[in-house]
């Protein structure tokens, strides 16, 4: 080979190991990018479990000031007080409930 045709080869496989690293670093923006989304909807669910549960108490309490400042019966100040411990009890229970893994076994790599 001459000269001129050694530098087109050079050229040639610089232009490859530029084309290969152009993927590799698409693959990797790609993963990341997915990452990230997957970050960003949890992070949203989480926020609105948590706007839910501010909500649920800001009406829980708006409805306990009411009838406990009101001049009402015995009976209704302990509805206004037994109603969200139940509430409280019954997302306990879920909460605690919901603790086991739902994904399938993998035993040796095969799903069981």
């Amino acid at each position: 080979m001459t000269g001129g045709h050694v530098g087109l080869v050079v050229v040639g496989v610089a232009i490859m190991l530029a084309g290969l690293g152009l993927v590799a670093v698409w693959r990797s923006a790609r993963r990341t990018v997915r990452t990230a989304e997957r970050t960003t909807r949890e992070i949203t669910r989480m926020t609105v479990g948590a706007l839910r549960t501010v909500v649920a108490a800001v009406v829980i309490v708006a409805i306990q000031y009411t009838v406990l400042t009101a001049e009402v019966g015995l009976v209704w100040h302990w509805c206004v007080l037994a109603v969200p411990g139940l509430l409280a009890g019954a997302a306990t229970a879920r909460l605690l409930g919901a603790t086991t893994d739902t994904r399938p076994m993998l035993v040796r790599g095969v799903r069981r």
